[in-house]
């Protein structure tokens, strides 16, 4: 019977209190800048989430060495995977169509691909740049 009582006066004097407790603070998720090159995978910090590069599917970018009509686009390939669930595979663009990607409440941005292509190299390590950040619910 008195852990009752002790309950209810505790209960009863936290009621009378003039001041009261405040609202924990909204949790602010900053964006983050990685960097993955071709055939590498990454983990993003504190979430689990892992992120491959896996393929430049295609690449007709406008040479920096020439003039072009348009700026052209590039198509990565990623493989993102937040175990338990299975691998799910994106594709993100430099200039036209998907520039991101929503996956287990992150979201996923392509900001640049690297090197930029010349007119006369084909060979290229490329380097993807990403943002991504958590989407509260």
């Amino acid at each position: 019977m008195k852990p009752y009582i002790t309950v209810l006066v505790l209960a009863a004097a936290s009621g009378c209190s003039s001041a009261s407790a405040p609202e924990p603070a909204a949790q602010v998720f900053p964006a983050s800048d990685v960097a993955v090159a071709l055939g590498d995978t990454i983990t993003l910090a504190q979430t689990g989430l892992r992120i491959g590069f896996r393929e430049v599917a295609s690449d007709s970018r406008c040479p920096v060495d020439a003039v072009c009509i348009w700026s052209g686009n590039a198509e990565i390939v990623l493989d993102l995977l937040a175990p338990p669930l299975p691998v799910r595979t994106g594709r993100l663009n430099t200039d036209s169509g998907n520039k991101e990607l929503v996956f287990t409440g992150y979201l996923v941005q392509l900001t640049g691909l690297d090197p930029a292509p010349y007119s006369n190299d084909s060979t290229r390590a490329y380097i993807a740049h990403l943002r991504w950040r958590y989407l509260p619910d």
